[in-house]
């Protein structure tokens, strides 16, 4: 009995190690997932910051690269990725995260852009995996022209990595406008995303200013280096490209304002100044962009403002979710021996109870069809109902399975002669004539004769359980008296 329980508990704790390896299998079989490269990129282009094609910038212009893709339905899976490298032409400010959705919000995959490698990798959802349909879309990063390789008034070859170029002419030096009396720029460290490097730019047009005071406000989710700040008086070359520092402003000169800013007392000017600081991001460099505000007064000019963002970091994707819907026709009881069958027949797509589409099925198609690259949600991102619908067939019933149709011949009931009374004569000598109806006849023939076979053989099957049953319980009889 000891035995007995021994082995049953091994049997049981091998059952459970080996559920355990199957669920462990189970669960990491996407352990090595895939990375597709560009694989499913099926476009590329520049673009500038509202989102339209372009191939002439200025080099401080506003750019986006921008990629499409078409992912077949059922070719990764979660955790797989794809892949693109930013031209080398461009760079990114700093490494950027963000998210692609589709209509209704749902996470499709997660884009991250590095700015050191200039690569950027979507890792896709579980979404990816379960859709039901190929799914389509695009994301874009901003980037800036990089001005170590580039130079303006000049044609440049802008390669994708991918076999595909792109040519954008970069437009000439145009210089600061004669007039300015106020200017400003900011952008972001290119090895440090959460410090940012401002410029002012203070009486380009050489105006003679009285009692001249410039003052910065910071903008949001930044804070002022205490001490960074540094005032030149400068000249610039005639192109207005380029500037020599002739002296700076004492320290005295110079006011900060906590991490909230600063003033400068320039006094009487006449010449053009440059004003150098730099800030601290406070949400660790992950916005967007960022703020800053500029104002220049004197006695006797009216209040200058400008007001300035850094270069957009950051990057965007959409993605959109189409469905396919496909069914067949099936013929039963029909071997279209009566010819009632048609040449083809319709189905009808209706989107939320409308009439959307249709299709035409013949036997060349096996009669089956489909309607393909059918939007999933509408432009508030609700789910749209999709139904099918068959026009009715002539001598045909229809049943509908889900997107399938079954079609079932109406009989057709064929006429029969009928049958004339048989008459029978019979020889005597009155030759009387006795007529006989078929009717009566079978009538009389067809009544139900004994079924003596059946009870026989009901018998034996009856009698057969019960041998089967008292062996069995013999037997189990036997082997215990034997252990006894």
């Amino acid at each position: 009995m000891k035995a007995k329980n021994k082995s049953f508990k091994l049997l049981m704790v091998l059952s459970l190690l080996m559920c355990l390896v199957g669920i462990n299998l189970f669960t990491t079989s996407n352990v090595f997932a895939a990375d597709y490269g560009n694989k499913y990129i099926t476009g590329h282009e520049l673009t500038d910051d509202l989102g339209n094609p372009k191939t002439d910038f200025g080099i401080y212009d506003d750019v986006q690269a921008h990629w499409d893709f078409d992912i077949p339905v059922g070719s990764v899976s979660q955790g797989d990725t794809m892949s693109v490298n930013v031209p080398d032409l461009l760079t990114l400010s700093k490494d950027i995260t963000f998210e692609i959705k589709d209509e209704a919000g749902n996470i499709i995959g997660m884009a991250v852009a590095h700015h050191l490698t200039g690569v950027v990798t979507v890792t896709f959802s579980k979404l990816v995996e379960n859709a039901t349909s190929d799914i389509k879309g695009s994301f874009s990063v901003w980037v800036n022209w990089d001005e170590q390789k580039v130079e303006e008034d000049t044609r440049v070859v802008v390669d994708w990595k991918d076999g595909g170029t792109t040519e954008v002419n970069i437009g000439p030096a145009t210089g600061p406008d004669k007039d300015e009396v106020l200017y400003k720029w900011g952008w972001v460290d290119e090895n440090d995303s959460t410090l940012i490097h401002w410029q002012v730019r203070i009486n380009y047009a050489k105006e003679n200013i009285q009692k001249a005071i410039y003052t910065d406000i910071i903008g949001g989710n930044q804070n002022l280096v205490s001490g960074s700040i540094s005032v030149a008086n400068v000249t610039y070359s005639s192109d207005g490209e380029n500037y020599s520092v002739d002296s700076y402003y004492p320290q005295a000169s110079i006011l900060e304002n906590g991490v909230n800013g600063f003033t400068v007392n320039l006094g009487d000017i006449s010449n053009t100044i440059i004003v150098d600081y730099l800030t601290r991001a406070r949400d660790g460099g992950l916005s967007q962009q960022y703020e800053n505000r500029g104002e220049l007064t004197g006695e006797n000019i009216e209040k200058q403002v400008v007001e300035v963002h850094t270069p957009n970091n950051v990057g965007n994707g959409n993605a959109s979710m189409k469905l396919s819907i496909s069914g067949e026709k099936t013929w039963i009881y029909d071997n279209n021996a009566h010819g009632l069958r048609p040449s083809f027949i319709s189905i009808e797509l209706y989107r939320n109870g409308e009439k959307v589409d249709s299709r035409d099925v013949t036997a060349k198609e096996n009669w089956k069809y489909s309607f393909t690259n059918l939007d999933k949600y509408d432009e508030s991102g609700k789910l749209y109902d999709y139904d099918v619908k068959e026009v009715p067939v002539s001598n045909y019933t229809s049943q509908q399975e889900g997107y399938n149709f079954i079609n079932t011949i109406i009989p057709v009931k064929e006429e029969t002669p009928e049958k004339s009374d048989q008459s029978i004569t019979t020889p005597s000598s009155s030759s009387q004539v006795m007529s006989v109806s078929s009717s009566s006849i079978e009538s009389e023939t067809s009544e139900e004769l004994p079924k003596t076979g059946d009870s026989p053989r009901d018998f034996f099957k009856v009698l057969g359980i019960l041998l089967l049953i008292s062996g069995g319980l013999g037997m189990i009889y036997i082997r215990r008296k034997s252990k006894i």
